[in-house]
């Protein structure tokens, strides 16, 4: 099981990444920012600088899932 979901595409991770070189990820509940750096270097061949974690609450009328987490890397390409 890959730790990547998917990559965050909404208009402020955009802006990010465009401006700030920070990208932004959903990644598997049970990763710790180690996992996650090393995922991600493997998979982009880049450096990653920082991982910054946030549990994000899902809406309660979904109840299979009721957190995701999202990274943003701050990194050089």
């Amino acid at each position: 099981m890959s730790l990547l979901i998917k990559p965050i595409i909404t208009e402020k991770a955009t802006n990010d990444s465009e401006l700030n070189n920070c990208y932004t990820f959903q990644v598997s509940k049970s990763a710790n920012k180690v996992e996650i750096k090393k995922a991600v270097e493997a998979s982009y061949g880049v450096k990653v600088d920082k991982v910054r974690t946030i549990n994000v609450r899902s809406d309660r009328r979904i109840s299979a899932s009721i957190f995701s987490n999202s990274i943003a890397l701050i990194g050089s390409l």
